[in-house]
């Protein structure tokens, strides 16, 4: 892997720190690219992640109201998933900050049944909604990109109607994630004094969920670990390219102004790896991971 010079990378450094609104947009742009990187393994990704979104949901009574939001929707498929949780008189809306992502949504989101479902840019941190608008609030694999995750969570309690109900989930222990394990054969060494998130706010830890949401006013607050199963329907080969073309887009987006250049024998040595490690979970339906996640709920 190579990156720029240090003195092509100053030359590119702001004067002065960004605004809010700069950072806002840098991070949609980032994930408008990710949008696009996902868009060929849409497919099996969407498979993979469904049981986060049925754990988030089975948290949500079925018709539990008739408004619901999606908070970071990325390409909506948990958002339509909402919108069939709560029935068909529902209006879900779906943000999210990334323009990109947000056309992938509305694309997708053609198919009969769907009539209730929009999408919105908008930062979570700044909801587009009067208060009291909604009486379900979901974000999955969301919060723990946000650049003010405290910010987001009152924004979220604003916006939900007295006794509405909030669920959203994130990954757990890295260490009991097979797809974490297997990925990790394309990624650098971690670096032990990083922050786990903004804030050094660790989204891993049930209780620190706990105490976020209390904070931010809500009740009736629960959050557990669990380990659901995490099936990838494709070859490795596509686990492979994916994962390598999701890791060169993360490693950009933490190094700005840097590249990641892999020559070819470096890519193939890579892809050797990752291939070995994914093999103990191969079966005939494709691969058969497991992870831990965090499943969080509360009430306003």
């Amino acid at each position: 892997m190579t990156t720029m010079s240090k003195d092509a990378k100053s030359s590119q450094e702001p004067t002065s720190p960004p605004t809010q609104e700069e950072l806002f947009e840098r991070v949609g742009a980032i994930w408008s690219k990710a949008g696009d990187i996902m868009s060929p393994w849409h497919a099996p990704v969407e498979a993979m992640f469904r049981p986060l979104t049925d754990a988030m949901l089975a948290a949500i009574p079925a018709r539990a109201g008739t408004a619901g939001l999606d908070v970071a929707c990325g390409t909506g498929l948990a958002t339509q998933a909402l919108a069939r949780h709560l029935g068909p008189e529902a209006l879900v809306v779906g943000t999210d900050l990334a323009p990109g992502m947000i056309a992938h949504a509305r694309a997708l989101a053609t198919q009969p049944g769907m009539t209730g479902v929009r999408f919105e840019k908008a930062a979570a941190e700044r909801l587009p909604f009067p208060d009291d608008h909604f009486d379900v609030i979901t974000c999955r694999l969301g919060i723990m990109y946000f650049l003010d995750p405290v910010a987001a969570l009152r924004e979220m309690r604003r916006v939900l109607r007295p006794g509405g109900r909030i669920a959203f989930v994130t990954w757990g222990n890295a260490d009991r994630s097979d797809w974490s394990r297997t990925t990790a054969h394309v990624m650098t060494p971690p670096d032990p004094n990083a922050s786990p998130a903004p804030e050094g706010i660790d989204f891993r830890q049930p209780e620190v969920l706990q105490t976020l949401l209390t904070n931010a006013g809500f009740h009736n607050v629960a959050a557990d670990a669990r380990l659901v199963p995490l099936p990838w329907p494709g070859s490795v080969d596509d686990m492979v390219a994916f994962s390598l073309a999701m890791f060169d887009l993360k490693y950009q987006s933490d190094h700005p102004g840097e590249v990641v250049d892999r020559d070819a024998a470096q890519r193939q040595d890579v892809m050797a790896r990752m291939r070995a490690a994914c093999a103990p979970f191969v079966t005939d339906q494709g691969l058969a991971y497991h992870a831990e996640i965090v499943v969080a709920t509360a009430e306003r």
